[in-house]
């Protein structure tokens, strides 16, 4: 699975795992849920008893959809609140339901869909009817771009700041700088913009002051999930926000391969390696994922160069970064002291990561 990963970065094939990778995905977060229903030092009867009577208005795709996105995994898990779990399960399962037809019931005035682009309140002038108060644009017909999600704009894992309400003209600057920077993309590689339609869920985008410049992040807890902090920020150089959506991808992938097989055999380590690229201590996994990540980087960068006479500054500064560790180090050699604590397949997939000519 890293081997093919690893294959896969070069952008000359899809993965061919990619759908055997979200369906246990889905398996994975069924069983969180689960766990999660059966709780009781984290649910009340009555709520459970709630939660179950919201989720029998739909069909066992729209329930499981609910359950797997990428906040869905989050709130299943011992690092949500109950109550904010609660919250999230009954407003995504009401969103689903009042979209199949049905008519929820609801003690929220608003509630959000579980990718966090759609939002329901009930209509002032009707029966108890909901109505369609929000609506996100969407990348190529499959990639919610997620701006006003209270759930998305608070502290949430991968980004330790908050964010600031966006105001609808800075909204509209973020959201035609983010379609640029995803046609640079497909521009670049249209295997690596097929390799975002495999793994990325949702991009959520923020303004935060307390964060400088422009950065993007996740999580593994959110998978699927990248989280774009001021891209504003990177308005002279979309090359950059291009970067961030290749870079979050790859790590969209690897944590989708490690709820089938994580990198490390070990429970708990301490064990650290500088980064090449940034000089950062990185724990193991964090490098893995770094080497991976900078690995697609260098061939995509390559690739796009490539398929124009004249690359900008941005793009070839983008491909100057990727390639300054492993001219510096090969991972291969940087993991070899601790090969015992990780998957053999991880450790093969390093060993085969070159650069290109």
């Amino acid at each position: 699975m890293y081997c093919e990963l690893r294959k896969t970065l070069q952008w000359e094939n899809p993965m061919s795992e990619a759908g055997a990778l979200a369906r246990n995905l889905e398996r994975n977060a069924a069983r969180r849920y689960d766990r999660f229903l059966n709780d009781d030092e984290r649910l009340l009867p009555e709520e459970r008893v709630r939660l179950e009577a919201a989720a029998a208005l739909l069909d066992e795709s729209d329930r499981i959809a609910c359950i797997s996105s990428p906040q869905g995994i989050f709130a299943s898990s011992r690092m949500c609140e109950p109550d904010t779990a609660i919250e999230y399960f009954e407003g995504a399962f009401a969103v689903a339901a009042i979209e199949t037809g049905k008519k929820p019931k609801s003690r929220a005035a608003a509630i959000w869909s579980a990718k966090g682009d759609r939002s329901y309140r009930i209509d002032p002038a009707g029966d108890g009817d909901w109505e369609l108060a929000y609506s996100a644009p969407v990348l190529d017909g499959y990639l919610p771009i997620d701006t006003r999600c209270p759930a998305t704009q608070g502290i949430i894992p991968g980004v330790d700041s908050g964010a600031e309400p966006i105001d609808e003209a800075t909204e509209s600057d973020i959201l035609a700088l983010l379609f640029t920077a995803y046609a640079l993309v497909e521009s670049g590689s249209p295997l690596a913009r097929r390799f975002l339609e495999d793994f990325a869920r949702v991009m959520v985008a923020r303004n935060s002051r307390a964060d400088e410049g422009f950065h993007s992040g996740g999580a593994r807890v959110t998978a699927g999930r990248m989280v774009m902090t001021n891209p504003l920020f990177a308005r002279d150089k979309p090359e950059l926000i291009t970067d961030g959506l290749v870079h979050e991808s790859i790590h969209c992938a690897i944590d989708h391969c490690e709820f089938v097989a994580p990198i490390l055999t070990v429970v708990q380590t301490d064990a650290a390696i500088v980064s090449p690229w940034t000089g950062k201590l990185l724990d193991i996994n964090t490098f893995i994922h770094a080497s991976f990540v900078w690995y697609g980087l260098v061939h995509f960068w390559t690739l796009a160069n490539a398929r124009t006479s004249q690359p900008t500054p941005g793009a070839l500064e983008m491909l100057a970064t990727a390639r300054r560790g492993f001219i510096r180090a090969r991972p291969s050699e940087l993991i070899a002291p601790f090969t015992d604590l990780l998957n053999p397949d991880v450790t093969r997939a390093l060993g085969e990561m070159e650069m290109p000519g």
